[in-house]
């Protein structure tokens, strides 16, 4: 639900599991902003999209990426790159 929302919401864990809680502080909700990546099967994103509104609403972009690249200085440094930014 955060992810609809844009925003996260702090709750007591045995309340979310129905159980009687003893009321205490509740903190405001925490705005949220952010770009969530699925990295996956595409099956598992064409099941996915025909099954859950939600997720059609969610991930709207699907991007296809190719699993072999050409083997030289351009491409090496590109992967070089994206690692040192992304780990």
């Amino acid at each position: 639900m955060s992810l609809i929302d844009k925003k996260i919401i702090i709750e007591e864990a045995g309340e979310k599991l129905g159980f009687i809680t003893t009321k205490g502080l509740k903190p405001e909700p925490i705005s949220l902003n952010v770009k969530v990546i699925l990295i996956g099967k595409p099956i598992y994103y064409s099941i996915l999209y025909s099954v859950d509104d939600d997720f059609k609403k969610l991930f709207k972009v699907k991007a296809d990426f190719d699993l072999v690249m050409d083997r030289n200085d351009a491409n090496i440094k590109k992967i070089c790159v994206f690692y040192m930014y992304n780990m």
